[in-house]
């Protein structure tokens, strides 16, 4: 069974730029609200997450711009600079991991979105666990996607075929994980705030 603290949290993280971020809440709050929220929701998570000193995996502004938001003790690391979200993620995982030669990694990696507003330390630490039982761990969006994704083998195969930002996504990877012979956990699930529509389920994030 894996300890919690024997894993840093992969936080992806975009700088808050308006009309950069939360782009589909922009017709409900405008780019600079939109951007605001966003902001609120990464330090949520930056700051929850903080007992498990995470690295913020980071696009958008070098990282002396995300030292000045969050702090110069956070470990800050830039996305490999490629349009594809999974390259981006497989590249972060493999860097954390330190993959043997085997292709199974001389540690697990996991990787933390910022976009559900409930999100919690417990929520990490249960997909933490669970990876200690399984290849692949995976937190559960109530859309389809994941807000998390642990592994202990690293393999680029898992995300074929993914369409990324559709309802198909966490399917697709199951699936993936499946024919790849790899177990796969789920963690809890959680909700995303994505679309103007969900900012009714959290009225107290939305820009005033």
């Amino acid at each position: 069974m894996l300890v919690t603290d024997a894993i840093r949290p992969i936080i992806f993280a975009r700088y808050p730029t308006p009309g950069q971020c939360k782009t589909r809440l922009i017709p409900a709050l405008g780019a600079d609200g939109a951007a605001a929220l966003y902001r609120e929701l990464l330090q949520r998570t930056v700051t929850r997450l903080a007992p498990l000193s995470p690295i913020l995996c980071t696009t958008g502004a070098p990282p002396e711009a995300f030292h000045a938001l969050f702090g110069a003790t956070y470990d800050v690391r830039p996305q490999l600079d490629v349009p594809d979200l999974g390259e981006r993620m497989l590249a972060a995982l493999s860097e954390e991991a330190a993959p043997a030669d085997t292709g199974v990694a001389a540690r697990p990696a996991l990787i933390v979105g910022s976009d559900a507003p409930d999100l919690d330390l417990h929520h990490v630490e249960a997909v933490i666990t669970r990876l200690g039982d399984a290849d692949l761990a995976l937190g559960p969006a109530e859309d389809g996607g994941f807000w998390a994704i642990g592994m202990r083998i690293i393999d680029e195969r898992l995300f074929a075929g993914v369409e990324w930002s559709t309802p198909g996504v966490m399917l697709a990877v199951a699936n993936n994980a499946a024919r790849l012979g790899l177990t796969l956990a789920y963690g809890p699930r959680l909700a995303d705030l994505d679309m103007p529509q969900d900012l009714e389920r959290w009225p107290d994030l939305a820009p005033q």
